[in-house]
């Protein structure tokens, strides 16, 4: 309505100025004018409107350095994700005569990546991973990306991205306001903050640092992981989630139950989070 009353006032003040001031004003609008250049996105998923920061190898020109966001008393390290193939070995193997077919197109379509999955790796005994994150954000947004696996499995201490990470934003944690964190359960796993909801609209002024702290679960709580199936008209006990593809995690039938392994050791202080791509805007 505002904009109605001003385009009728500023429709007076013409017609007032008397009919060779409106006629000339008629004539210019009716006259067909050169529409601007197509603009299109390149690039649209990092370039913008997001600002992304990676660990990877060689570091893509549109990323920031993962590490290069990192506060000064952050102790997480960077370390190659588990169950890496050995390049240097299948550049020398591939060059063999003798090498079966099947083995040389694995290794030549592994080669043919030439990137390192690298990702910034601490567990509770490093204390928490605090990264400064760039100063002109306007939506508030960030996303923050459990490492893919292409070469499937996990350590057993590798924390539960889902359970075990806590994301804070400016000291206020995502525990702390319902709706303001959500999780997607999607390979590669992640979690998009809203950080106005979490600091208000100081997310835009102020500098805002996202925390990572590793919190493991107790040995009770790793239960949640098994359960009991029937196969074979038998019950079978089995892992499920994120241990289903984590070496060494053991479940076990107790009486009807399916449990997590007691005599595995999944030692508290040596579980490690991780994360290698940030995304900002």
């Amino acid at each position: 309505m505002r904009l109605l009353k001003e385009a009728s006032l500023q429709l007076i003040d013409l017609l007032k100025k008397g009919p060779k001031e409106t006629n000339e004003f008629i004539s210019w609008a009716r006259t067909a004018k050169q529409l601007p250049e197509a603009k299109y996105c390149e690039n649209w998923f990092c370039d913008q409107p997001f600002q992304c920061a990676s660990s990877f190898e060689p570091k893509d020109p549109n990323f920031s350095a993962l590490s290069g966001w990192m506060l000064p008393d952050s102790k997480w390290e960077r370390r190659l994700i588990y169950r890496q193939p050995n390049y240097e070995a299948m550049k020398k193997d591939v060059t063999k005569p003798d090498m079966k077919v099947k083995d040389r197109m694995h290794a030549e379509k592994t080669l043919a990546s030439i990137d390192r999955k690298y990702a910034l790796m601490g567990t509770r005994v490093d204390g928490p991973l605090k990264l400064k994150l760039p100063s002109n954000l306007f939506e508030c947004v960030i996303w923050v990306h459990d490492p893919e696996r292409p070469w499937s499995g996990s350590k057993l201490h590798n924390a539960y991205f889902n359970k075990e990470l806590d994301f804070q934003v400016n000291g206020k944690s995502c525990d702390e306001v319902e709706g303001a964190c959500e999780m997607n359960s999607e390979k590669p796993m992640s979690m998009l903050i809203n950080a106005r909801a979490l600091v208000g609209k100081s997310c835009r002024t102020e500098p805002m640092t996202l925390t990572i702290t590793v919190k493991p679960l107790p040995t009770e709580r790793l239960n949640e992981f098994c359960y009991l199936k029937v196969k074979d008209d038998a019950p079978v006990c089995e892992k499920k989630g994120q241990a289903g593809r984590q070496d060494g995690f053991l479940c076990v039938q107790n009486g009807t139950d399916c449990v997590f392994d007691p005599d595995v050791n999944r030692d508290p202080d040596e579980i490690f989070g991780s994360t290698w791509l940030v995304m900002v805007k």
